[in-house]
C-alpha cells in the first residue's frame, strides 16, 4: 500500500444496540479504550472496549455504566492521570458540568463519581476538552446565546476538582458554535469554529500551563459563504493547519491556514479544496503522520466514509484526494476517528436506528520518530510540581512546555536527537515575559 491508501475494514463491534449519540473515545491503557456517549433515555453512558494494535476488537464490551441518569449531551472524555478520567458534558438543564471517575487499566469502571463541577451555570455545549499541563484543563464550548467560551479548571491526580473554574474567556460574543481547539506551540492555542453569519472563523489565544487565559493573538475568517458547520482542526505539516468542515450546500471542504508558533495567522488561506461536492456531515479530521491527513464523515447516501489527503511543501492540497474508503451504510449521526497504532485506526459512530458501532480500518501512515526530553524537578532534594519549558540553546527560542507531576517527573517534546536544548523550571506561572528574558540572556541583549 502507498502512503494514504485505505484498506478494507478489519473488525466491527456493536457497542450499544439501543442508542449511541455524540460519542467520544480515549485511550485507557494497552489495548483498552473508553467511550463516553449519549445513550438510552438520552442519559450519559460510559463503556470500555478492547482494540489490539492490529485492529482486532474484543467480542463484547468489557464494562459499562450510566454515569448520569438524566439527559446528557455533547459528551467528551479525557484522561487526567493514571486511572482517573474526566467527562465534560451538557446536563439536562443545559448547564455545563465536569465529573471525574475511575477506570482501571483492564477496563473495569468504578461506578461512582469522584467529584463534579458546574463550569457554566447558564448553558454549555462542549466541543473540545484538552489537558494543558499537569493538572490543568481547558474546555471550548458554545455558551449562553451560542457565544463562544473557554473555561479552564484544575483537577488533581485523584480526581478532585477545584471548587471554582481557574479562568474563563468569551472568544466570540456573537456566535461561537462547534469550537475545535488544538495546541499550536507551548502556550499558544487555535480555535476553529462557526462564527457570526455562520461563517468559518479561526482564532489564536494564549493559555498558560496553569490555566490562565491570556489575550487573543490573531484571527482569520476562513469561509465567508455563511455555511461553515462542524469544523475539525488539525496540524497537517509544519505551520500548516487543516480545517475540515461542512460548507455551502452541505458539501465537504478542507481549508489550509498558516499559523506561526507565536499564534500569528497568515492573512489569507493557503489553500481550499471541495473534497465532496455532494455532502459531508460531522467531519472528523486527524493526522496520519505529516504531511498526510484523513477525514471521516457521513455522505449524502448516509455512508460512513473516510478520505485521505496530502499537503505539499507549500501547504497545498492540489485538489487531490489520495484514497476513499466506504465502510458502512446507514450512518445517522456524528463520528470520531482515532489512531490506535501504526496504520490502525478506529471509528466510533451512530448507525441506523441510533445503534452505536465501532469499526477498525487500516490507513497507510507515516509516523516519523518522536524525540522527548525527560527528567525530574527537585527542590532541596525533594520532587516538586513546577511549570517546565524547553528552549533551543543556540537561539533562546521556546520550543515546548509542560509541567512536572507530583513525583517531579516531566516529558517535553524535542526537535530531534542532536539539537542542544536547555530546560527551565519556574516557581510560578511561566508567562511570556520569561521567554523574553531567556531569549535576551542567550542573545546577549537587554529585554
Amino acid at each position: 500500500m502507498a502512503l494514504g491508501d485505505i484498506g478494507a475494514k478489519i473488525d466491527e463491534l456493536e457497542v450499544d444496540w439501543s442508542k449511541l449519540l455524540s460519542p467520544s473515545i480515549c485511550h485507557v491503557s494497552g489495548d483498552i479504550y473508553a467511550i463516553a456517549y449519549r445513550g438510552p433515555g438520552n442519559d450519559g453512558y460510559l463503556a470500555t472496549i478492547d482494540i489490539t494494535s492490529v485492529g482486532q476488537i474484543g467480542a463484547a464490551v468489557i464494562d459499562s455504566w450510566e454515569f448520569d441518569a438524566a439527559d446528557s449531551n455533547y459528551i467528551i472524555i479525557t484522561k487526567v492521570s493514571g486511572t482517573t478520567y474526566a467527562i465534560a458534558y451538557q446536563v439536562a438543564d443545559f448547564d455545563g458540568w465536569v465529573v471525574t471517575l475511575t477506570i482501571a487499566n483492564d477496563g473495569t469502571i468504578t461506578k461512582a463519581i469522584i467529584d463534579s463541577l458546574e463550569f457554566d451555570a447558564g448553558q454549555a455545549s462542549p466541543f473540545s476538552f484538552l489537558k494543558l499541563a499537569a493538572n490543568y484543563f481547558v474546555i471550548a464550548y458554545a455558551g449562553t446565546g451560542s457565544h463562544g467560551w473557554l473555561a479552564t479548571i484544575n483537577i488533581d491526580d485523584a480526581g478532585n476538582i477545584a471548587a471554582a473554574i481557574t479562568g474563563s474567556h468569551e472568544f466570540d460574543a456573537t456566535l461561537g458554535e462547534e469550537p475545535s481547539l488544538i495546541n499550536i506551540a507551548a502556550t499558544v492555542y487555535a480555535i476553529a469554529y462557526r462564527g457570526p453569519d455562520n461563517d468559518g472563523w479561526l482564532k489564536t489565544i494564549t493559555i498558560s500551563d496553569l490555566g490562565i487565559i491570556g489575550a487573543e493573538i490573531d484571527s482569520l475568517e476562513f469561509d465567508t459563504n455563511h455555511s461553515s458547520w462542524q469544523p475539525s482542526l488539525v496540524k497537517a505539516r509544519g505551520t500548516f493547519y487543516a480545517i475540515a468542515y461542512r460548507g455551502i450546500d452541505d458539501d465537504g471542504f478542507l481549508a489550509v491556514a498558516n499559523i506561526a508558533n507565536d499564534g500569528t495567522i497568515a492573512d489569507a488561506l493557503v489553500d481550499s479544496y471541495e473534497f465532496d461536492p455532494n455532502s459531508c456531515y460531522w467531519p472528523c479530521c486527524i493526522s496520519t503522520g505529516a504531511p498526510y491527513i484523513a477525514v471521516s464523515y457521513r455522505t449524502a447516501a448516509d455512508a460512513m466514509t473516510v478520505k485521505t489527503f496530502m499537503l505539499d511543501d507549500t501547504g497545498h492540497l492540489n485538489n487531490t484526494t489520495l484514497d476513499t474508503g466506504v465502510f458502512a451504510p446507514d450512518i445517522w449521526d456524528s463520528n470520531k476517528i482515532i489512531s490506535i497504532s501504526g496504520n490502525t485506526y478506529a471509528i466510533i459512530y451512530t448507525k441506523a436506528f441510533e445503534a452505536g458501532h465501532l469499526i477498525t480500518i487500516p490507513i497507510e501512515s507515516y509516523w516519523p520518530p518522536q524525540y522527548i526530553l525527560s527528567g525530574t524537578v527537585k527542590q532541596k532534594g525533594s520532587p516538586v510540581q513546577r511549570p517546565v519549558r524547553a528552549y533551543t540553546r543556540s537561539t533562546g527560542v521556546l520550543y515546548s512546555s509542560g509541567a512536572s507531576g507530583a513525583d517531579g517527573s516531566f516529558e517535553l517534546e524535542a526537535p530531534d536527537d542532536t539539537t542542544e536544548m536547555f530546560v527551565v523550571a519556574f516557581d510560578d506561572d511561566a508567562g511570556e515575559q520569561y521567554n523574553d528574558l531567556i531569549y535576551g540572556r542567550v542573545k546577549g541583549v537587554h529585554v
